[in-house]
């Protein structure tokens, strides 16, 4: 197999280095007669070439056909036992062609020639640079880089950001066919763009506008003549040109009266409508806010909140409510911040007291008497068990021992029960300390009006309840509740 290899190899050098077709020729038929041999009844053995290649060969073919040095009838040419050319370590880069034998490292130098010898015996080319980037250990990945120039060369990632105006087109990408772009956006000095190799607009008096910008891409203006101007870009100002030099020349590309003769109402009015005239909030990537017009935002990579034009407070980090373990609901935070603190966001917009959260304990209700030592986290009355939990977190996340059943004797006592509206006691009180179906046909009765006395849900977390409708939240709220009261 490696003699089959070795001619492969030979085959793809003379048809990459331009070889003649007569050295094509021979280079298949040496390929073709390592795989078919003829009969030879002494035997073959390794036969060691002057480049270092070994073949299986018969002793007179070896030495009186192709010149090389038998070694032995039954001797294997794997591993290879003829004598190498010495050219590693060589004197150039492994991972940049050379154009002299062999490579500065000596361990890359012997494994690359191993595979392909021409790499030792003629020079260390871009097949060899390509074979050492891909096997030698410490070899840097190489890509093209484009410059502003439109030129191209090969070299690091880290190389071509220390450029100036380098740009790195990706890893074992390559300068030929030369891809980087030629032409580019280039603003003249009389306000009119074309589009040129940059050098070509330098030489014209020009401003290239950068890689991958045309003149008709709408992520630009070029300044028009009489830009700016001394007056304000959104009223008839009496004046040629306006203040902003953007809009200024946005406008009078529209339209040249607007510099030539006097900002008018017609000036002003397509400055109203243009997006390079409107700044606004401009939100990031990375949830930062900046004030700009809108193509500078997409050429960010921003969302532009054409409705917003502060960045105080930062429109692009909305805030809502965050519920902890304990069962405490905080307002008005956003999505970093509660995740910081070990909490679980609600959603942008969502307030502790809106109706949209639920803000309770996850093991509320549990499964123990909340008057006793009940061995297990959390106890079976909900409203006890999240309210005692948001005062001490340790009878929900460990255990609700001895402490936390004294502690509900006397918090838990004091717990409203807005699910026991009913009956009406004549003195301004309602219920009768439990949750029953009197309360359930209440709610049904009352079902759509503002009721305060069954208006159960949802919890507000400061002491009150409802949101001044009876519904079906305050139906459910009863059922689940039925029972004595806490």
């Amino acid at each position: 197999m490696r003699t089959i290899r070795t001619c492969a190899v030979a085959v793809h050098r003379a048809i990459m280095h331009h070889r003649s077709a007569l050295l094509v020729i021979a280079a298949l038929s040496t390929c073709i007669g390592a795989v078919v041999k003829p009969a030879y009844a002494g035997g073959v053995g390794a036969c060691c070439l002057t480049d270092g290649t070994c073949l299986q060969e018969a002793p007179n073919i070896c030495t009186l056909e192709i010149g090389g040095t038998f070694l032995g009838v039954g001797v294997p040419c794997d591993p290879n036992p003829c004598v190498q050319p010495e050219a590693c370590p060589g004197g150039g880069n492994c991972f940049e062609d050379n154009d002299t034998p062999g490579c500065e490292d000596e361990a890359c130098c012997d494994l690359i020639c191993e595979l392909d010898l021409f790499c030792c015996t003629n020079e260390w080319d871009e097949l060899c640079v390509d074979a050492a980037l891909k096997l030698c250990e410490g070899s840097p990945i190489f890509g093209a880089c484009c410059f502003a120039d439109g030129s191209c060369s090969i070299g690091t990632e880290d190389d071509c950001a220390a450029s100036v105006g380098g740009r790195y087109q990706g890893d074992a990408t390559v300068c030929i066919p030369n891809s980087c772009p030629t032409e580019q956006a280039c603003c003249l000095a009389n306000g009119v763009c074309m589009n040129l190799i940059p050098n070509d607009c330098t030489a014209s008096g020009g401003v290239s506008q950068g890689i991958d910008t045309m003149c008709d891409d709408g992520t630009f203006v070029c300044p028009q003549i009489g830009c700016p101007g001394t007056g304000d870009c959104f009223v008839d100002n009496g004046t040629p040109g306006c203040e902003d030099i953007t809009c200024c020349s946005a406008v009078c590309i529209l339209d040249s009266f607007c510099c030539t003769t006097s900002w008018d109402g017609v000036c002003a009015s397509l400055a109203v409508d243009n997006p390079f005239c409107i700044n606004a909030a401009c939100c990031l990537p990375d949830d930062s806010c900046v004030v700009t017009i809108e193509p500078d935002c997409t050429a960010m990579g921003g969302m532009f909140q054409a409705d917003d034009d502060v960045c105080k407070p930062n429109p692009c980090t909305p805030a809502g409510a965050c519920c902890f373990v304990s069962g405490i609901c905080t307002d008005d935070v956003t999505v970093a911040e509660c995740n910081d603190l070990g909490g679980a966001f609600e959603g942008d917009g969502t307030a502790c007291n809106d109706g949209t959260t639920s803000c309770q304990n996850p093991v509320c209700p549990g499964t123990g008497d909340c008057l006793e030592n009940n061995g297990s986290v959390g106890c079976d009355n909900a409203a006890c068990c999240n309210l005692l939990c948001t005062i001490d977190p340790f009878c929900c996340e460990t255990t609700w021992d001895a402490l936390c059943a004294k502690d509900a004797e006397f918090v838990c006592t004091l717990l409203p029960c807005p699910w026991d509206c009913a009956p009406a006691n004549g003195d301004g009180t309602f219920g009768n300390g439990v949750v029953n179906v009197d309360d359930i046909v209440t709610v049904i009765v009352e079902f759509g009006s503002s009721n305060m006395e069954c208006d159960s849900a949802p919890d507000n977390m400061d002491g009150t309840f409802g949101n001044g409708t009876i519904n079906v939240d305050d139906l459910v709220d009863t059922i689940v509740n039925f029972g004595d009261c806490p």
